[in-house]
């Protein structure tokens, strides 16, 4: 009975099905961050201005693009109707 106590304890914190897309997205904006955080340190070292600004911009794009993918998506849309 203590080791069921222990399992139901360790697992208490993971997501239900009905947030495990919510969580999904959490862990992908965290791995995105620390991914732009270490490109821009890396550039910093190097004083590449340039490289910075852009490095920001790129990922400001793609963190927005999975916060927000229903408006993205619909932006996309949009865009191949008018073809």
């Amino acid at each position: 009975m203590h080791f069921l106590n222990e399992l139901l304890i360790a697992t208490a914190n993971l997501p239900n099905p009905n947030q495990g897309f919510d969580w999904i997205k959490d862990v992908i904006e965290q791995v995105i961050f620390v991914g732009v955080a270490f490109v821009l340190l890396k550039f910093v070292f190097k004083l590449k201005i340039g490289q910075i600004v852009i490095s920001i911009l790129i990922g400001g794009v793609v963190y927005y693009s999975i916060r927000n993918t229903e408006k993205v998506f619909g932006w996309i849309e949009a865009f191949l109707n008018t073809f």
